[in-house]
This record gives C-alpha cells, structure tokens and sequence, in this order.
C-alpha cells in the first residue's frame, strides 16, 4: 500500500534480447553475442525510517534500464587445448525514478566484466599433465544506490553520492599429472599476483579479495 492507503497497481517488465550464434573449426570453437535492453517500471518499493528498520509504506519506482552486450568464446580449437573466455558489457542507469538521481547506475553494478580461461595438456612430451590459467576482471562499481528521495533500502542516505570500488584482476593457476586412470595430483595457486580487489554490498559489508593462496589435491578415481 501507499503512503496514504492506496494501492500502487502493476509492475511492468519489458525485454528485447537478440544475438548471433556461430562456430568455426568443425565445431571445435563456438562463439555467441548477446545484446539486450531491460526496462523494469514502476516497481513497489518499501520506504523505511531514518533508522533503516522500519517500513513507512510502499512508494513507486520509475524506469530501471539495463542495456548491454555479452561475449562468450568456448571450444577446444586444438585437441589438447581448452579455453573459455567471456566479456560482458552492461550500461545500467536509473530513469526517471521517484527515488534515485537520474542517470546514476544500480549498486555493485561494473560496467565492464572479462574472463578468460585455457588448459593445455602436453601430449606429446609429458602426455599425464596439464596446465591451466584463467584471468578475471571485476570493473569498478558504485557501493550504493544513489538515492535523491526516500530510503528504500537499509544504508541508503539521501543526496550523498556513493563512492565507486575500485576495479580489480585476479589470476588463478594450475596443474594436474595423472599418473594413472585412477590417481591424479592437482596443484592450485589462486590470485598468482597477490592483487588487492574489495566486494562491497551497501553498507552491510566490504570484503577484500583472498589473498594468494595454494593448495593441493589428490584424486582417486573409482
């Protein structure tokens, strides 16, 4: 219900998607691109008190966009070669919304996300191990929403621009020899480069990134 008692009628969701699928190399190698637009109107949203407890009422949103392309290559182009890679592009602002500033993007929402994955096995020469290496980047992204009208959500504070968290590349490796159909050892080592990166929600939590880390595994194959 409204702020007086009166009801806030319908949610609307429009989405137009199209895209392009293709392979190449007999199969070997596929590709896909995606683009889209997401118009998400005059959503219910809760109105909470100074304290971030309590809901007032109910109040309308205005117009959520998102637009976007996404990337994705996968296959095998060689028999002993995997790799996976992806790349996202999202355009996310607010519209003509009763609560937040005009053209100001959704919380933890990057514009730009890449990954990027490939393991080889060495047939030829040392034909029980492979490698593998993959590459992730995070874009920058605001904390918060900003809002210019009532809270509707807990650590929103009305006209005070959220900061951005800074942009991010995390590499992860590893290695896997097989020494028979049963027993393979597999050795990781996540963020090779120790890279600092922050995962921030509101003002619920900031986490920073895990540090360089390995570990070991050892598999036994019934």
């Amino acid at each position: 219900m409204g702020q007086n008692g009166e009801e806030l009628g319908n949610e609307r969701y429009d989405q137009f998607e199209t895209g392009l699928k293709t392979s190449w190399l007999n199969d070997r190698l596929r590709f896909n691109l995606t683009l889209y637009k997401i118009n998400n109107k005059d959503i219910n949203l809760p109105v909470y008190d100074d304290t971030w407890t309590n809901i007032l009422y109910y109040a309308k949103g205005g117009n959520d966009q998102r637009q976007g392309i996404e990337v994705e290559l996968t296959g095998r182009p060689l028999e002993n070669l995997e790799v996976i890679a992806g790349y996202a592009y999202i355009d996310a602002q607010y519209k003509d919304h009763t609560s937040y500033v005009y053209g100001s993007a959704p919380l933890n929402t990057p514009k730009h996300t890449f990954n990027a994955y490939a393991n080889y096995s060495f047939r030829s020469f040392l034909p029980h191990l492979s490698v593998g290496a993959g590459v992730y980047f995070t874009g920058e992204r605001p904390i918060n929403d900003w809002s210019s009208g009532p809270v509707t959500h807990e650590g929103i504070v009305p006209n005070q621009k959220p900061f951005d968290v800074d942009a991010y590349t995390l590499v992860n490796f590893q290695a896997e020899y097989r020494f028979d159909q049963n027993w393979s050892l597999q050795v990781l080592v996540n963020n090779v480069f120790d890279k600092i990166g922050y995962n921030a929600y509101r003002t619920s939590y900031i986490n920073q990134t895990d540090p360089r880390s390995f570990a070991g595994v050892v598999r036994y194959n019934f």
